[in-house]
């Protein structure tokens, strides 16, 4: 549920939305790796066999700081789903009280953003 992926009303999974939710809303909060690896479907390296990759690297070693080549792709061989859910457990540890889990007040499933205040998945509408 992340990049692209979505989930049926019948499949809710609280683990998978909870990670979903933070890496897209608190992508600022990742360390440079997190956002290298978890974000991106190919691996951002300095030796990047295309020109539009290295060009990326570029940018991102300048907007978030280093990240050694070798720590891209030691975390790429771990699971893409267990890397980002380690990266939200992480935040959710490290960062708790910057993070807003905004919860539906009928069915307490997420909501699709930390200020919705309309559920996505029951509908319910509700005021602070």
């Amino acid at each position: 549920m992340f990049l692209g992926e979505t989930m049926a009303i019948d499949q809710y999974d609280d683990d998978i939305a909870l990670t979903a939710y933070v890496c897209r809303h608190y992508l600022h909060l990742m360390t440079p790796l997190e956002k290298r690896v978890g974000v991106y479907s190919v691996p951002i390296v300095s030796d990047s066999p295309m020109e539009k990759a290295r060009r990326l690297h570029q940018i991102l070693e300048e907007r978030d700081g280093h990240v050694p080549d070798s720590d891209v792709w030691d975390a790429l061989q771990m699971d893409i789903r267990q890397f980002r859910t380690l990266a939200m457990k992480r935040l959710l540890a490290a960062t708790p009280n910057e993070l807003i889990i905004n919860r539906c007040v009928s069915c307490k499933r997420l909501t699709r953003t930390p200020i919705a205040r309309q559920c996505t998945w029951c509908g319910a509408s509700w005021r602070e």
